[in-house]
């Protein structure tokens, strides 16, 4: 199946359908080397890669396919040869966004939410970004500032959307690309050096707080500014501010990419996405209608479960205070156990702890039914991988959390959930829960008890061999005061060495650190208990301790 057609017509379906799955392979493992006998895990495949994989081939051919299959079959032409078994006579590609060439255009619908929250707030840092890097040359050195201010002109010349401005049309707001090669300046540079390192961090801290409440001008474009920290103690540091408007947290790691590449080949050619964030927009805009109306079952079957649960009641009003960030460091050798039985199982570590999660909601508040919210990436064609722009939506999933279940069977429905939910968030969760909840009669954000946002280590690591950046990880408080209500955000960062950490937000008061405290050690109990006996009845209650966790609790107070 591997073969180029030697027939000299046109490819044949099976051709076909190994072309399409090729892209796909070479898009989610970011290498062009894709053969008949390559493993998808040999590769540097791993579980989150697996789930992005079939998440993507499911959309891009429009075929039903078991979670597991790749862990299954992960080699190539075998995995090719059970996508054609399922779906005989070849799956129909599903058509993706194309280059326009269009400079003006509408927003998208995931543009449209942000641009709501702008016009209540009127310029404001709520939508920004900023995410911190320790940079330094490929050898260890010190960053030359010109050179990286010219890749930082790089990247708004290759990235359409970051020089984007926003604009009123008459109906709501368009989008209008401005010409590359402006001059933009968008480095600032801090000197450092000679402080003491305690002062210096905190005027780091400072700086990076005092960049974040300067809002950007939508109207102007120009949606990237950088700061560079000079320091003796440790790598320098580089800020990147940006808004959510222009870009995601996969687009992050694209920047990233291309910040280092673009180092590392000063003035060489920086081709333009093929296919622009705007394009992508005007495809969604054609497809939308489509879009709500096949997902309607799917989100008004969600709404009935999770509103039919006689334990939920209205929400909390929610207010915006200040607040902290409690953790918990879950040891090695419990994230290492997670990933090894995760992946025997067929499933990821981000299944295994958001069932974890959803089991230590049900526990704190007697839910049958958990509403569990998360962010998904919504990338599935190969055609936007590599563009920049806010492609993500959150979504919803219901995850039945029945008395003295066992965690196989969990963690099994889980995944099914949120298998489902990943067919159906091609829109905004707010454009997809609006008609079923008000046929419902239920306010869409009562339906949400918990929302889990985990990052990966290294996601935002460089390909490239110019610059070396490392993504800088705070359980501190957040840059704003953000608001605190009814359901809270489990954060969870699994590092490279098996290390987890777990995070929840909370009011800066003794009621919300004990709230945060108690679903920390509830979600840090059960995941070692889910691996060392998936097939036992989870005990009802909430565990009295942390003990064999190994977990520790901290409170991280405002700086």
């Amino acid at each position: 199946m591997d073969a180029e057609p030697g027939h000299g017509g046109e490819p044949t379906a099976d051709e076909h359908l190994t072309a399409r799955i090729r892209e796909l392979w070479q898009a989610v493992l970011g290498t062009p080397e894709i053969g008949a006998a390559s493993n998808f895990f040999e590769l540097g495949g791993h579980s989150m890669l697996a789930t992005r994989l079939m998440a993507r081939t499911r959309k891009r051919l429009d075929v039903e396919l078991p979670a597991n299959l790749i862990f299954q079959f992960p080699v190539f032409a075998e995995f090719v040869a059970q996508v054609a078994a399922t779906a005989p006579g070849g799956a129909t590609a599903a058509a993706g966004p194309t280059p326009t060439g269009r400079g003006d255009g509408p927003l998208s619908l995931q543009q449209q939410q942000l641009m709501l929250v702008e016009s209540a707030l009127g310029p404001s840092p709520a939508n920004k970004v900023a995410l911190v890097l320790e940079v330094a040359t490929a050898d260890g050195g010190r960053v030359d500032a010109q050179a990286l201010r010219s890749a930082l002109r790089g990247l708004l010349d290759r990235h359409a959307v970051l020089r984007t401005a926003f604009r009123p049309d008459g109906t709501g707001a368009a989008q209008v690309v401005l010409p590359a090669g402006g001059e933009h300046d968008p480095l600032d540079e801090y000197d450092l050096r000679g402080r003491d390192p305690d002062d210096a961090l905190r005027r780091v801290r400072r700086g990076v707080r005092q960049a974040h409440l300067r809002p950007f001008d939508l109207a102007g474009g120009n949606l990237l500014r950088a700061q560079l920290f000079r320091r003796d103690d440790g790598p320098d540091l580089l800020a990147l501010h940006l808004h959510h408007i222009a870009c995601d947290g996969r687009s992050q790691q694209v920047l990233v990419d291309d910040l280092a590449a673009g180092y590392a080949a000063p003035g060489g050619d920086a081709p333009a996405d093929a296919v622009s964030y705007l394009d992508y927009a005007l495809w969604q805009e054609r497809h939308a209608a489509t879009t709500l109306r096949r997902s309607r079952a799917y989100w008004r079957g969600v709404v009935r479960e999770l509103a039919g649960d006689p334990t939920r009641a209205a929400r909390a009003d929610a207010t915006t205070v200040a607040t902290v960030r409690s953790s918990a460091t879950v040891p090695p050798e419990t994230g290492a156990a997670v990933r090894r039985w995760s992946a025997a199982e067929g499933t990821t570590s981000f299944v295994v702890l958001a069932a974890a999660t959803a089991a230590a909601v049900a526990r704190l508040t007697g839910r049958a039914t958990v509403g569990l919210g998360t962010l998904l990436e919504n990338r599935p064609l190969a055609e936007v991988e590599r563009t920049v722009g806010p492609f993500a939506n959150s979504t919803l999933l219901a995850v039945p959390v029945p008395a003295g279940g066992p965690p196989r069977e969990l963690v099994r429905v889980t995944g099914e959930r949120l298998a489902a939910a990943r067919r159906w968030s091609d829109l905004p969760l707010e454009t997809l829960v609006a008609e079923p909840a008000a046929d419902a009669a239920v306010d869409p954000a009562e339906l949400v008890d918990v929302v889990l946002s985990v990052e990966i280590a290294g996601a935002a690591a460089p390909a490239g061999d110019g610059l070396r950046l490392r993504p800088v990880v705070d359980d501190g408080p957040p840059l704003l005061p953000v608001t605190v209500g009814a359901h809270p955000t489990v954060y969870a960062y699994l590092g490279d060495d098996d290390g987890m950490r777990l995070a929840v937000e909370h009011a800066d008061d003794p009621a919300g650190a004990a709230r945060a405290r108690e679903l920390l050690d509830t979600v840090a109990a059960l995941l070692p208990a889910f691996v060392a006996a998936p097939e036992a009845a989870l005990p009802d209650g909430v565990p009295a301790a942390v003990v064999g966790s190994g977990a520790t609790v901290v409170e991280v107070g405002p700086r």
